[in-house]
Formats: C-alpha cells, sequence, structure tokens
C-alpha cells in the first residue's frame, strides 16, 4: 500500500502531539486537526514534524471545532466536520486512518452543583464529536475498502469516579459508539456478502501525565495513584504505541475490531 493517510483530531494535546510522532516515524501522510484557538500551536507542531519526515512523509493541518454551543445549529457543526473530511478525500485521494483524540474536562464537581452547559459541552466535545468524525470519514473509507478507526475514551468511561460524570458519560459513549460501529462499518450495504476491511478500536488510559492531567485536583490524583501497581501516571508516549497498534496492518489487526483497550497500569484491578 502507498503512504497512508491519517488524520488525527486534538492532535496538539499531549496523546495527539505523541500519537501525531509516532505515525511519522513511518512518514505516512498526516493531517492534523485541532480547535481553531491551537492553530499557532498546530502551525508550529507541523513544522516539527515536517522537518523530522525526511524519507517521503508528508504532513498538514485543519482547524475544527466540535463545540456544538459554538453553532448556531447542531446541523452546522457536523457540516463544517463533513467539509472537511470531503476536502481532505478530494486533495489526498482517500482517507485510511482516523484517531479520535480530541477531548477536555469541562468539570470536576458533582453532578448537583455541574453547569448544564458544561454538561452538554463535555458530551458534544467528547462523544459527539468522535462520533461526528466517524460518520463523515466512513463513506470515503468504504470508498477503497479499507479503514482504520481509533478513539481514545478513557478508564473512567468503564469505572466512574466522583466528580466527573458527563466525562465519564461521555468516554462511556465513545467506548459503547466503537463497539457498534465495529458491527456497521465493514457493511456500507445491508445484507452485502463481502465485508470490507474495516476495524474500529478505541483506547483508555488511565491518567497520563498531560496538560489535562494537571487539572485533576491532587488529592484525587494521589489516590488515584495508590490504586496504580505502577504508583505512576502513564506517559503520552505509551497510549500512542497502542493507538498506533491498532492502527497497523500487522496480522492480529486484520481481525481485531470492536475493541476498547486499556492502558490504565492496572488501575482497575486494585480500584
Amino acid at each position: 500500500m502507498a503512504l497512508r493517510v491519517v488524520v488525527i483530531t486534538g492532535a496538539t494535546g499531549g496523546i495527539g502531539s505523541a500519537t501525531a510522532r509516532r505515525f511519522a516515524k513511518d512518514n505516512e501522510l498526516l493531517v492534523l486537526v485541532d480547535h481553531p484557538s491551537r492553530e499557532k500551536q498546530l502551525k508550529e507542531f507541523v513544522s516539527e514534524l515536517d522537518t523530522a519526515m525526511n524519507k517521503g512523509g508528508y504532513v498538514t493541518w485543519y482547524t475544527n471545532d466540535v463545540d456544538v454551543m459554538n453553532f448556531r445549529s447542531v446541523d452546522e457543526c457536523y457540516r463544517q466536520i463533513e467539509e472537511c473530511a470531503k476536502l481532505l478525500a478530494q486533495r489526498f485521494g482517500r482517507i485510511d486512518v482516523l484517531v479520535n483524540v480530541a477531548g477536555k474536562v469541562f468539570s470536576l464537581t458533582p453532578l448537583v452543583k455541574t453547569k448544564p452547559e458544561d454538561i452538554v459541552r463535555s458530551i458534544m466535545v467528547n462523544q459527539v464529536g468522535p462520533i461526528f468524525w466517524c460518520k463523515a470519514v466512513l463513506p470515503h473509507m468504504r470508498e477503497h475498502g479499507y479503514g482504520r478507526i481509533v478513539s481514545v475514551a478513557s478508564v473512567m468511561g468503564e469505572k466512574g469516579d466522583q466528580g466527573n460524570l458527563p466525562y465519564a458519560s461521555a468516554k462511556a459513549g465513545v467506548m459503547s459508539m466503537t463497539r457498534t460501529l465495529a458491527v456497521e462499518a465493514p457493511y456500507p450495504n445491508k445484507g452485502s456478502d463481502a465485508p470490507l476491511a474495516i476495524t474500529v478500536n478505541a483506547v483508555m488510559p488511565g491518567v497520563i501525565d498531560t496538560d489535562m492531567a494537571k487539572e485533576v485536583p491532587e488529592k484525587f490524583l494521589q489516590e488515584y495513584l495508590k490504586r496504580v501497581p505502577f504508583a505512576r501516571k502513564g506517559k503520552p508516549e505509551e497510549v500512542a504505541d497502542l493507538i498506533h497498534f491498532l492502527a497497523s496492518d500487522v496480522p492480529a489487526m486484520r481481525f481485531l475490531t470492536g475493541e476498547s483497550v486499556a492502558i490504565d497500569g492496572g488501575y482497575r484491578y486494585r480500584s
């Protein structure tokens, strides 16, 4: 196969940038996407990767916003994602890999004290955003009979904890989306016999050493780390390596789909 077209959302964040660097080692054709407010960081990051990719790879960038509060309607929010996917398909001929990394914690308060606006924004950015991107790129993957979709969920989507209900609910939704789309994506037509080579998986990180983790209250963090056998936060590069594997073409990844793989240092088994 020629260079794959790899779309990474949330590309300037901790996990997003580590994922882009991991794919850059393969000299793929990278499309880095992030919020318009991160345009300066996007340009600088693209320049960094462009310098490092000296064996035929290519990197470019687009801005995108999945916060419905910033649009007149949900349809308008989706259309700007759909237009971006169409532009990419026209420019590069295909979209092979989608990595949904973009996410944000809007509130770390008990539900009764959480603003309704923060609940809606958390669901939109962390759950609806990945669904919108999957909806926008899937037709292009089906056109070429190949695709890899990997989304970043969270161990909190399975375990839950006090003070993060909107975020945990959204990430649980990403895991459900992954299972459902894994069944649906390979079959463009109902009742079709020949499935396409499209896999859909997710990763479930624990607390990772990123800027987002700095927003976690110290008391919660210390209690969390007590339940991690390795007694440390995860590294963005560790998550990126798992994402890269799930998006690869190694034999195992031709048959692994619908899975949400935890990378939490064993937190789930001591909590």
